[in-house]
């Protein structure tokens, strides 16, 4: 789908975040060419309380989408992007993210 690389490099999408933050993560031209657009991004708790510290907004015609993350809480989320190609839905594999206590 695109989403797992940086800068052409493979990237695992997880990582620890010790302030407020934000990531844009865009399609590839191949997913782009296949009809893949963003639907959005589904967050869940996993440890701690944090998921409610983040946010997605959708642009570039769908084909990107920005993780807001304030930090404001401890704990690790299941973030899950959302994608349509076609009119069929699917989800990508789970990036963990987890919220540090701050520096």
């Amino acid at each position: 789908m695109g989403v797992n690389s940086r800068g052409g490099k493979p990237a695992t999408g997880g990582g620890i975040v010790r302030t407020e933050t934000a990531g844009i993560y865009s399609l590839d031209k191949v997913a782009i060419e296949q009809g893949f657009v963003f639907t959005g991004a589904t967050i869940t708790n996993k440890v701690g309380a944090c998921a409610e510290d983040f946010s997605y907004k959708l642009s570039d015609n769908r084909q990107a989408i920005t993780i807001t993350d304030t930090a404001k809480n401890f704990g690790t989320v299941c973030l899950i992007f959302n994608v349509e190609c076609n009119g069929k839905a699917y989800e990508s594999a789970d990036p963990q993210v987890e919220n540090d206590d701050i520096l």
